[in-house]
Formats: C-alpha cells, structure tokens, sequence
C-alpha cells in the first residue's frame, strides 16, 4: 500500500526563511522551491517543496497551517514507516541554530551572548539537542 505521510512539525511561518536556509543546509544539491507541487501522486500544493529529499528519494512539501506552524507530507510507499521523520532529522539542528541566533539579534536582552556547543539530552523520553548561550563581554563592575 502506498501514500501521503503527513506529520507536525515545530518549523514556523515567521521563521519561513530560516526553515529554508535550514533545508538547503540539510539536503545539500536537493533543490528548494516555494509555492510549489509535489512531483508525487496527487500533486499536492505546498508552501515549500524540497525535491527528492526523503529517504527514498521522494519530494517532501511544507505547507502552512492556521497555527501559524508548518505540516510537512511525503510519499511513502509501504505501510507503518518514519520515513517522513527520518527525513527532517537533519533539519531540525541548522533550523535551531539559525531561529536561536535570530532571536539573540532581535531581543536587547540577549545581544551579549553567544551560541555555544550543542548537546545530546534526552528529555520526556524524547531525545533532542540543546543549544548552549554563554555570555560575552565583561560583566565588570566599578
């Protein structure tokens, strides 16, 4: 059996153009076109279009939804596989990054930090990585 996989995502519409830096980071030579279709069955209309990104070589499609975050959809041949999550792995670190230190741009309060390491935690059961601000600058008194 085969068909569209779709899944949440926490990529956001005001981080449109971080998630797309994030894409090119992640899927090197893939090519990254907005308000594009799917090469897939049905041809579905997406936001963001990665081609031929998946696992197995298939496009993968971003589209918008009202929460303000993005559904991503592939097609997956066969029934029961992580294929779709398996191929936004490599996108979540480059996308955390680059939404960390646009937020570090943007908020006066955290302009004297700087991105450290990332690091491999595991939190609820889930595993995820964590980004590391440390603080620049003298901290000096009188």
């Amino acid at each position: 059996m085969s068909h569209m996989v779709r899944g949440k995502t926490s990529f956001t519409v005001e981080n449109k153009d971080l998630l797309i830096e994030a894409l090119k980071e992640a899927f090197p030579g893939k090519e990254v076109v907005e308000n594009a279709q799917m090469a897939q069955r049905g041809r579905a209309m997406n936001d963001i279009v990665v081609r031929g990104a998946s696992k197995r070589g298939y496009d993968i499609g971003f589209r918008a939804k009202e929460d303000g975050t993005y559904e991503a959809s592939t097609y997956e041949p066969g029934y029961g596989s992580k294929a779709l999550d398996e191929s936004l792995r490599p996108v979540y670190e480059p996308y955390g990054k680059a939404v960390a230190k646009d937020m570090m741009k943007r908020n006066p309060n955290l302009r004297n930090f700087r991105m450290g390491k990332t690091k491999d935690v595991e939190r609820n059961g889930k595993k995820m990585k964590r980004i590391r601000l440390t603080q620049v600058g003298g901290g000096g008194g009188y």
